[in-house]
């Protein structure tokens, strides 16, 4: 019987990795409920910002929220079930990749929403959306410009900018009336502790559910998010970090991430460096995730690798 038992739960930990596995319900459903929780307040807490910013009333901005998690949900769906379109084409990539609002267009879109109300930023919104679409069919051909270098450039400023939203949270949120107070801290560093010792120390299901099994914990104690949140933020900060290593350190890719960092962060800290430029500029310049994105790619692009070394590494760090 004990045999059985650990043979079902060994089985259980190596369907959790597989594109088809399924696992039993006793793993399936914990880890989901973690995706779930983790996805809910980094879905909710952009619209609230933006919403403030925009100084929407009470009723709208509840409408935004309904929106964002109805649409998070449909596409979802559509992503674990693609819909078909004829015999080449697919919507939906059928991988568990949970859709939703993101932390990273939070910049550029308070900066949208203070100029133009929440009009022009769910203009902007689908603006973006069809360039994403029309990105997605070509792909394959723009793929060469997102190397695991650019991706990983990125990724490293998504994290350093979203750590700033953690802290926030771990504080109690922007704007609340015990920020910082002894509780708000002592109850997030609560779940932040409970996540790191079972990451470190868990095995099987409560090391994969650390997330979850932290924010439980949390809500027991009526915490706030933010030990969990920040944790979530600095894993972004670390798998950039990681992908920026596969990509290997040669002379030629840390001029390609100096150049990068200085003006993708550096720059947007210091905005009235490039008050005197062109309009278009200083806007790229107004949010350090696109003006990384961007300087990367051209950096990339300026300084191509000749090194066989160094291209057979790229190689390797884009298949895996």
């Amino acid at each position: 019987m004990n045999a059985d038992r650990k043979s079902t739960r060994e089985q259980d930990r190596k369907m959790v990795y597989e594109l088809d596995g399924r696992p039993s319900l006793s793993t399936a459903v914990p880890l989901g409920l973690q995706h779930v929780l983790a996805m809910f307040t980094s879905n909710l807490a952009p619209i609230l910002i933006i919403a403030g910013v925009c100084g929407l009333s009470g009723a709208d901005t509840v409408t935004m929220v309904q929106c964002a998690m109805f649409v998070s949900g449909l596409t979802t769906f559509i992503q674990l079930y693609p819909l078909r379109l004829g015999s080449r084409y697919q919507v939906g990539a059928r991988l568990p990749i949970v859709m939703g609002t993101s932390f990273t267009f939070v910049p550029t879109a308070s900066a949208v929403g203070a100029a133009g109300g929440i009009g022009a930023v769910l203009g902007g919104c689908l603006a973006g959306s069809l360039v994403e679409v029309f990105m997605g069919f070509f792909y394959k051909y723009i793929r060469r410009f997102f190397p695991p270098l650019v991706v990983g450039c990125t990724l490293v400023t998504i994290g350093v900018n979203l750590l700033g939203i953690g802290v926030d949270y771990f504080a109690g949120g922007a704007g609340a009336a015990d920020y910082g107070s002894l509780k708000n801290l002592a109850a997030a560093s609560f779940v932040l502790v409970i996540v790191i010792l079972l990451q470190r120390f868990g095995k099987g299901l409560a090391k994969n559910a650390a997330i979850l099994i932290g924010l439980v914990a949390g809500y027991i104690l009526a915490a706030v998010l933010g030990g969990a949140i920040i944790t979530v933020f600095g894993m972004i900060l670390i798998n950039g970090i990681k992908m920026i290593a596969k990509a290997g350190f040669s002379e030629r890719n840390i001029l390609v991430m100096g150049l990068t960092f200085v003006f993708g962060i550096g720059v947007p800290a210091h905005p009235e460096a490039v008050a005197q430029l062109p309009g278009f500029i200083r806007f790229i310049f107004n949010d350090a995730v696109t003006a990384t994105c961007i300087v990367a790619i051209i950096a990339n692009v300026l300084f191509p690798m000749k090194d066989a070394a160094d291209i057979e590494k790229a190689k390797e760090a884009m298949l895996g």
